[in-house]
């Protein structure tokens, strides 16, 4: 405040709005972060009600919720958003690996369906708010070593990254995937229950290549993740194994089967995992009498 003789003048500073308004900026980035953390936790919560989650998974959603309220609350607001900058970081790491290894979802969000494509580059927005956020005015030039190292090693860890051999396909699958998709099934299977379908061929030629479509539904309210085909020996496949069964939704699998070349009753199976860990894994029968 200044005073002068004669005219009395009174002036204040208006460094006191400034100063607010500059603080609400600063921490824009943090309560984005906040919001994205909520969100992952509340779907991880919410996907634990109909699955058995790890322990590990409930213990890093907890994380995740806890590290939201701080980041809201604005409590010691540097010492937050540096831990979240680092949880991001870590976030980002792990998502490029399975883009690297092609996984359909990162389970970032609980049984949320998201490409961790998507989801890499909201890591990176939140890293690059979180950054910028950070008060350098201590010293000019922190900035720029800090997005030095930090380019480094984003580029460190992706050459880590792309140098990893691609996760590999099955045998099965291999051959399976060069067959001809449009061949119109020989059979089409029916549910017998909510996790198993059943294809009764009935009497057919010995040494034939039969195609049998499987039109299989969720069972559960939720999209499912598949983990995982099994098949009893190398005369059964699934060329196309789906990576998702959208809930309220159909999704066709065609099992190719090579039938013996010898006069039997035959049966063989393809078994779906999932990421349910309560739900069975979704079988898939085929029987035949070949002659």
């Amino acid at each position: 405040m200044r005073v002068s003789r004669g005219n009395l003048r009174i002036s204040f500073p208006q460094m006191t709005s400034l100063s607010s308004k500059s603080a609400v900026n600063r921490g824009i980035a943090s309560y984005a972060a906040a919001v994205v953390l909520f969100i992952a936790a509340s779907a991880k919560f919410q996907q634990s009600l109909h699955d058995s989650l790890p322990a590990v998974m409930l213990i890093f959603a907890a994380v995740e919720f806890l590290l939201a309220v701080w980041l809201s609350s604005g409590w010691k607001s540097k010492w937050s958003s540096r831990i979240a900058l680092f949880l991001f970081s870590v976030f980002a790491i792990v998502v490029l690996i399975e883009i690297h290894q092609r996984t359909p979802s990162c389970g970032c969000f609980g049984a949320i369906t998201v490409q961790p494509t998507r989801t890499f580059f909201l890591d990176l927005t939140a890293i690059i708010g979180l950054v910028l956020q950070q008060n350098w005015t201590a010293d000019p030039h922190r900035f720029q070593k800090v997005g030095v190292t930090a380019a480094i090693g984003v580029l460190g860890v992706c050459s880590f990254v792309v140098a990893q051999p691609p996760r590999k396909l099955p045998e099965t699958a291999k051959s399976a995937a060069s067959t001809n998709a449009t061949v119109p099934p020989d059979a089409i299977a029916s549910a017998v229950s909510s996790t198993e379908w059943v294809a009764d061929i009935g009497l057919i030629s010995r040494s034939k290549t039969v195609h049998i479509l499987f039109n299989l539904t969720d069972p559960l309210n939720r999209d499912l993740q598949v983990r995982g085909v099994n098949v009893p020996c190398g005369c059964t496949s699934v060329p196309h194994p789906p990576s998702v069964i959208r809930r309220m939704a159909t999704t066709a699998v065609e099992v190719v089967v090579n039938l013996p070349d010898r006069s039997q009753n035959f049966e063989t199976t393809a078994v779906l995992t999932t990421d349910a860990v309560n739900l069975p894994p979704l079988t898939l029968h085929v029987r035949a009498r070949t002659q």
